[in-house]
């Protein structure tokens, strides 16, 4: 069977607590799978240690792209940047 590609997209902001554990449980699913795939994670400028977290996660990890913002542009322009950036047939915003 042929999966379709995907591009799964996740903004974060001041996500500390939770970050790590989400994106390493989505990226385990993805990698499980036979499908061409894509994580795009956006850091909107966090405050706390999200971006570092996001860093770390995406080392070694060729599927991965990273965004950081320098300000906080908010949801609705990270989504919209997100799947702009987004190059597979679907997109997923997380």
């Amino acid at each position: 069977m042929i999966f379709p590609s995907v591009s799964v997209c996740f903004p974060a902001y001041n996500e500390e607590k939770t970050v790590g554990s989400v994106l390493e449980g989505a990226y385990n699913l993805l990698i499980s799978w036979s499908l061409q795939f894509e994580m795009i994670i956006c850091n909107d400028a966090s405050t706390d240690h999200t971006g570092e977290i996001i860093d770390s996660f995406a080392k070694n990890k060729p599927e991965v792209r990273i965004i950081h913002h320098s300000f906080n542009k908010g949801i609705r322009d990270t989504f919209e940047e997100l799947n702009r950036e987004a190059r597979n047939e679907f997109v997923f915003l997380n």
